[in-house]
């Protein structure tokens, strides 16, 4: 064990100091990856039309990890902006929606979905992802509230099934915590619609 660990530590040394990366970029075909893997939960139509914005912090967000289970060669990018636009344009999302869209610069829509990252990381074999969201009708908040979820664990697919696998891992972990929190958002905007009527 102890050899394990000082192998380890030599080999992540070589790394940083040599500067010799191999960059993986887990959004680099998220969408076409979300196209074959469908969500193991329900997602509630919420019948709303509505644009998105994504704040700063989600446009320019890039989470950066290295992972014994694969070799410390191996660099791990999440840009968590790129993730979430693929979500959002996912047929997934947007049979949920009657009509979702990039918000346009100019002018407010009707219903204005603001999405502002608080924090990714990919700890434990699994992805943590916090962010705030707010849903704006009509230029009155209707929703501002922050949604946390983990995804599912992957430990035995990080440790399995080399590269291929740590990429399938990190997708499928962010993919599940991104549909508890799509799911408990559309609740919540399932639960406005019906308190207005």
């Amino acid at each position: 064990m102890f050899d394990q660990m000082k192998k380890a530590i030599i080999a992540l040394f070589l790394v940083l100091s040599t500067g010799c990366s191999i960059n993986h970029h887990v959004a680099d075909g998220y969408g076409d990856y979300l196209v074959k893997n469908k969500s193991q939960q329900v997602i509630p139509y919420t019948g709303l039309s509505a644009e998105y914005k994504k704040t700063e912090a989600v446009k320019d967000h890039r989470y950066e990890f290295r992972a014994l289970t694969v070799g410390y060669a191996n660099l791990w990018i999440v840009e968590f902006g790129d993730i979430l636009d693929e979500t959002l344009k996912s047929q997934e999302i947007q049979s949920v929606f009657n009509g979702l869209v990039e918000a346009r610069e100019i002018g407010e829509p009707e219903n204005l979905i603001i999405f502002d990252l608080v924090d990714y990381s990919y700890q434990d074999y699994k992805a943590n992802i916090s962010i705030h969201i707010v849903l704006r009708q009509k230029g009155i908040e209707a929703i501002n509230q922050t949604y946390k979820a983990s995804g599912e664990g992957q430990t035995v697919q990080m440790w399995a099934a080399g590269v291929f696998g740590m990429m399938d891992a990190i997708r499928d972990s962010t993919k599940s915590a991104m549909d508890e929190i799509m799911v408990q958002l559309i609740r919540d905007i399932g639960l406005i619609n019906t308190s207005s009527e």
